[in-house]
């Protein structure tokens, strides 16, 4: 990835750039590039510990365990369903900003990436 005053800002843009690129690898099936850019967007929550990054850090936790379930996005839905309630409550911590780093709310993504799966096996 080229260098750019966006990817220059690691608790901003960066984020949501490591956020989008996480849930494409999701959508398009793609696990060798999931799991290598999911050790960089962990660094990356890491070396950001002063800033609020409780939302992408719940993406990265669901997605995980999207992951971990073998593409099982029903067990996903059950087994994070707390972690998805906090992120489509978006209260404190988990508040979606709409004029921040998140520009597709992932608990929204999830809702309808859920549903095109439900319709693919159904």
């Amino acid at each position: 990835m080229k260098e750019t005053e966006l990817t220059k800002d690691k608790a901003g843009w960066l984020m949501g750039y490591r956020v989008l690129e996480l849930m494409c690898a999701v959508e398009q099936d793609d696990l060798d590039v999931f799991d290598y850019r999911t050790e960089s967007f962990k660094k990356l929550l890491q070396r950001n510990k002063e800033e609020n990054v409780e939302r992408p850090r719940l993406a990265l936790k669901i997605l995980g365990t999207y992951i971990k379930t073998g593409g099982d996005i029903k067990k996903t839905t059950l087994e994070e369903k707390k972690n998805i309630e906090l992120l489509k409550t978006g209260k404190g911590e988990y508040q979606w900003d709409p004029m921040g780093f998140e520009l597709i709310r992932f608990d929204e993504w999830l809702d309808k990436f859920a549903q095109k799966k439900a319709k693919v096996r159904a």
